[in-house]
Protein backbone atom coordinates (compact mmCIF):
# COMPACT_ATOMS: atom_id res chain seq x y z
CA UNK A 1 0.00 0.00 0.00
CA UNK A 2 2.78 2.43 0.85
CA UNK A 3 4.35 2.32 -2.64
CA UNK A 4 0.95 3.13 -4.18
CA UNK A 5 0.52 6.16 -1.92
CA UNK A 6 4.03 7.33 -2.78
CA UNK A 7 3.22 7.03 -6.49
CA UNK A 8 -0.02 9.01 -6.08
CA UNK A 9 1.69 11.73 -4.04
CA UNK A 10 4.52 11.86 -6.60
CA UNK A 11 2.02 12.18 -9.42
CA UNK A 12 0.15 14.96 -7.64
CA UNK A 13 3.28 16.86 -6.65
CA UNK A 14 5.32 16.53 -9.84
CA UNK A 15 3.22 15.52 -12.81
CA UNK A 16 0.08 17.54 -12.14
CA UNK A 17 1.88 20.92 -11.86
CA UNK A 18 3.86 20.06 -15.01
CA UNK A 19 0.64 19.33 -16.90
CA UNK A 20 -1.03 22.51 -15.66
CA UNK A 21 2.01 24.63 -16.55
CA UNK A 22 2.05 23.09 -20.03
CA UNK A 23 -1.58 24.07 -20.60
CA UNK A 24 -0.93 27.71 -19.75
CA UNK A 25 2.24 28.17 -21.74
CA UNK A 26 1.87 31.47 -23.60
CA UNK A 27 1.14 30.96 -27.28
CA UNK A 28 3.54 32.72 -29.61
CA UNK A 29 1.61 35.25 -31.63
CA UNK A 30 1.98 35.21 -35.37
CA UNK A 31 3.26 38.31 -37.10
CA UNK A 32 1.04 40.31 -39.43
CA UNK A 33 1.84 40.42 -43.14
CA UNK A 34 0.68 43.66 -44.74
CA UNK A 35 0.63 43.52 -48.53
CA UNK A 36 -0.46 45.87 -51.26
CA UNK A 37 0.23 47.29 -54.70
CA UNK A 38 1.82 50.53 -55.97
CA UNK A 39 1.08 51.92 -59.42
CA UNK A 40 1.71 54.92 -61.64
CA UNK A 41 -1.42 56.89 -62.53
CA UNK A 42 -0.44 57.51 -66.16
CA UNK A 43 -3.69 59.32 -67.04
CA UNK A 44 -4.06 61.42 -63.88
CA UNK A 45 -7.46 59.86 -63.12
CA UNK A 46 -6.63 59.48 -59.42
CA UNK A 47 -7.46 55.76 -59.47
CA UNK A 48 -6.04 52.50 -60.77
CA UNK A 49 -7.10 51.94 -64.40
CA UNK A 50 -6.14 49.76 -67.41
CA UNK A 51 -3.33 52.11 -68.51
CA UNK A 52 -1.82 52.40 -65.01
CA UNK A 53 1.56 50.69 -64.66
CA UNK A 54 3.17 48.92 -61.71
CA UNK A 55 6.17 50.59 -60.07
CA UNK A 56 9.13 48.41 -59.18
CA UNK A 57 11.31 49.63 -56.32
CA UNK A 58 8.80 52.10 -54.86
CA UNK A 59 9.26 52.76 -51.14
CA UNK A 60 6.29 52.48 -48.79
CA UNK A 61 6.03 52.57 -45.01
CA UNK A 62 3.65 51.58 -42.25
CA UNK A 63 3.07 54.13 -39.52
CA UNK A 64 1.06 53.53 -36.36
CA UNK A 65 -0.01 56.45 -34.18
CA UNK A 66 -1.45 56.41 -30.67
CA UNK A 67 -5.19 57.23 -30.71
CA UNK A 68 -5.26 57.91 -26.95
CA UNK A 69 -3.30 61.15 -27.32
CA UNK A 70 -4.81 64.09 -29.24
CA UNK A 71 -1.61 64.80 -31.18
CA UNK A 72 -1.47 61.15 -32.46
CA UNK A 73 2.26 60.60 -31.72
CA UNK A 74 4.13 58.10 -33.88
CA UNK A 75 4.73 54.82 -32.01
CA UNK A 76 5.72 52.42 -34.81
CA UNK A 77 7.24 52.68 -38.28
CA UNK A 78 8.46 50.08 -40.78
CA UNK A 79 9.56 50.42 -44.43
CA UNK A 80 9.24 48.18 -47.47
CA UNK A 81 9.82 48.15 -51.25
CA UNK A 82 7.82 46.88 -54.19
CA UNK A 83 8.83 43.99 -56.44
CA UNK A 84 8.71 43.79 -60.28
CA UNK A 85 4.90 43.65 -60.25
CA UNK A 86 4.60 46.66 -57.93
CA UNK A 87 3.62 44.51 -54.93
CA UNK A 88 5.03 44.80 -51.42
CA UNK A 89 4.89 42.75 -48.23
CA UNK A 90 5.82 44.17 -44.85
CA UNK A 91 6.00 42.03 -41.72
CA UNK A 92 4.71 43.59 -38.50
CA UNK A 93 5.70 41.55 -35.46
CA UNK A 94 3.15 42.76 -32.94
CA UNK A 95 -0.41 43.93 -32.43
CA UNK A 96 -1.24 47.65 -32.46
CA UNK A 97 -4.31 48.13 -30.26
CA UNK A 98 -5.63 51.67 -29.85
CA UNK A 99 -3.42 52.81 -32.70
CA UNK A 100 -4.22 54.12 -36.15
CA UNK A 101 -2.01 52.28 -38.65
CA UNK A 102 -1.58 53.33 -42.27
CA UNK A 103 0.51 52.23 -45.22
CA UNK A 104 1.77 55.24 -47.18
CA UNK A 105 3.85 56.17 -50.17
CA UNK A 106 7.40 57.37 -49.53
CA UNK A 107 9.33 57.54 -52.81
CA UNK A 108 9.11 56.46 -56.45
CA UNK A 109 12.17 55.48 -58.47
CA UNK A 110 10.49 56.72 -61.68
CA UNK A 111 11.43 60.30 -62.49
CA UNK A 112 8.32 60.92 -64.62
CA UNK A 113 5.95 59.36 -62.04
CA UNK A 114 6.86 60.50 -58.54
CA UNK A 115 4.22 63.01 -57.49
CA UNK A 116 2.34 62.13 -54.31
CA UNK A 117 -1.11 63.71 -54.31
CA UNK A 118 -2.14 63.87 -50.67
CA UNK A 119 -5.56 62.62 -49.69
CA UNK A 120 -6.19 60.65 -52.89
CA UNK A 121 -3.95 57.62 -53.46
CA UNK A 122 -1.19 58.24 -50.92
CA UNK A 123 -2.23 56.11 -47.92
CA UNK A 124 -4.42 53.20 -46.82
CA UNK A 125 -5.57 52.19 -43.34
CA UNK A 126 -4.71 48.70 -42.04
CA UNK A 127 -6.09 46.99 -38.93
CA UNK A 128 -3.36 45.30 -36.88
CA UNK A 129 -5.25 43.77 -33.95
CA UNK A 130 -6.38 40.21 -33.32
CA UNK A 131 -9.86 40.69 -31.93
CA UNK A 132 -11.62 42.27 -34.89
CA UNK A 133 -13.33 39.35 -36.65
CA UNK A 134 -10.51 38.73 -39.14
CA UNK A 135 -9.19 35.20 -38.67
CA UNK A 136 -6.02 35.61 -40.74
CA UNK A 137 -2.96 37.69 -39.91
CA UNK A 138 -2.65 38.68 -43.59
CA UNK A 139 -3.76 42.23 -44.25
CA UNK A 140 -4.26 43.61 -47.76
CA UNK A 141 -4.14 47.39 -48.10
CA UNK A 142 -5.81 49.38 -50.88
CA UNK A 143 -3.59 50.16 -53.88
CA UNK A 144 -1.43 53.27 -53.66
CA UNK A 145 -0.51 55.43 -56.63
CA UNK A 146 2.00 58.02 -57.71
CA UNK A 147 0.83 60.57 -60.27
CA UNK A 148 2.61 60.96 -63.58
CA UNK A 149 3.59 64.52 -64.53
CA UNK A 150 2.07 64.25 -68.02
CA UNK A 151 -0.46 61.82 -69.44
CA UNK A 152 0.33 59.07 -71.96
CA UNK A 153 -1.32 58.29 -75.30
CA UNK A 154 -4.68 56.55 -74.97
CA UNK A 155 -5.94 58.46 -71.95
CA UNK A 156 -8.60 60.25 -74.01
CA UNK A 157 -10.55 57.02 -74.45
CA UNK A 158 -10.38 56.38 -70.72
CA UNK A 159 -11.64 59.90 -69.99
CA UNK A 160 -14.67 59.15 -72.19
CA UNK A 161 -15.20 55.74 -70.63
CA UNK A 162 -15.08 57.13 -67.08
CA UNK A 163 -16.95 60.36 -67.98
CA UNK A 164 -13.96 62.27 -66.69
CA UNK A 165 -14.11 66.06 -66.67
CA UNK A 166 -10.98 68.13 -66.12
Amino acid sequence: MAPTRVMIILALCVLLPALIAGEYTPVKKESYIVSGHVFCDTCQLECEHPLATAIEGAEVKIECRDRKVDSLPLVYQRYGKTDKEGNYKIEVLEEHKNQKCEVMLVKSPQENCKTIKEGVMDKATVILVDQNGISSHNRVANSLGFRRESTIDGCGKLYELYNYED
